[in-house]
């Protein structure tokens, strides 16, 4: 059920509005009504179960969440229950993501900015995918790439509506799964990943910042590739030619149908690049 502006939630945070929702759940900006009205994030996730151990297991992961600090993520600041849901809060990260950017500039953005936000978003994943356990992320895409006035680029997207063990418990698998187009032959499919599912989404996404040109989905390519047919995906050089061959060819190799053909590391990756 979505939640009417000004809907006071645990005491403390007042809904100002809508900002996306899905078969799940929805983000809503809030004010944090005990320090000033400062702007926050608040994530519902319907829980379309009664049984007490699927919150149980929000809350750990929601806990789990909270420990996670780098600059390029957005730090989870609180959890709780209500009625037919749990939420998170997080931190709100002004500006627009790069989806929106790159529609309004028209244009691919410069190879050497690109490469820093790559730099980055790649630190981030292999901080992520170094904890213990890893924590995947499943949702890198232009749409969750937040550009701040600052000039800085931030990963939203990471919670409960990931494919997660939670998720599934809670809304199932058929609905936890990958960023579309972004989303690699084993997260579209609803299989198990690691961190290199991450790793080709992370690819498409800076394919689509070069180019403009959204990348074919998973699905199409492996069957273009048990047809014998031409993978859909051209190299990306071949559609910027202000991208190096081999940047190319790293992003190529992320983009790989199979795991084991990826690099084996977002740290490995960063390296490459």
């Amino acid at each position: 059920m979505l939640l009417a502006d000004n809907t006071l939630l645990a005491d403390r945070y007042r809904v100002l509005r809508l900002l996306w929702q899905c078969g799940i759940g929805a983000s809503y900006l809030a004010a944090d009504i005990r320090f000033r009205n400062a702007a926050v994030v608040v994530r519902q996730t319907l829980v379309v179960s009664d049984r007490d151990d699927f919150r149980e297991a929000f809350q750990r992961e929601a806990m789990l969440l909270n420990t996670l600090r780098h600059p390029a993520l957005p730090r989870v600041m609180d959890s709780f229950g209500y009625r037919d849901s749990e939420f998170v809060v997080a931190e709100y990260i002004a500006g627009d993501d790069l989806a929106t950017q790159l529609v309004r500039r028209g244009t691919p953005f410069p190879v050497e900015i690109v490469a820093l936000w790559a730099d980055r978003l790649l630190d981030a994943l292999s901080y992520l995918h170094s904890r213990v356990p890893p924590v995947i992320h499943r949702h890198v895409e232009p749409r969750n790439v937040m550009l701040t006035p600052e000039g800085e680029v931030v990963l939203l997207g990471l919670g409960f509506s990931d494919g997660s063990a939670v998720a599934q418990a809670t809304v199932g698998p058929s609905e936890a799964v990958g960023a579309g187009n972004y989303a690699p032959p084993e997260l579209a499919n609803g299989r198990e990943a690691d961190g290199r599912a991450d790793l080709y989404s992370l690819a498409a996404t800076v394919r689509y910042l070069l180019t403009m040109e959204s990348p074919a989905d998973a699905s199409r390519r492996m069957v273009c590739s048990v047809n014998g047919d031409a993978d859909p995906i051209l190299p990306v050089h071949l559609l910027n030619p202000a991208v190096a061959p081999v940047v190319s060819d790293v992003l190529g190799r992320a983009m790989s149908l199979r795991a084991d053909d990826r690099p084996e590391s977002a740290a490995a990756m960063r390296d490459a690049l």
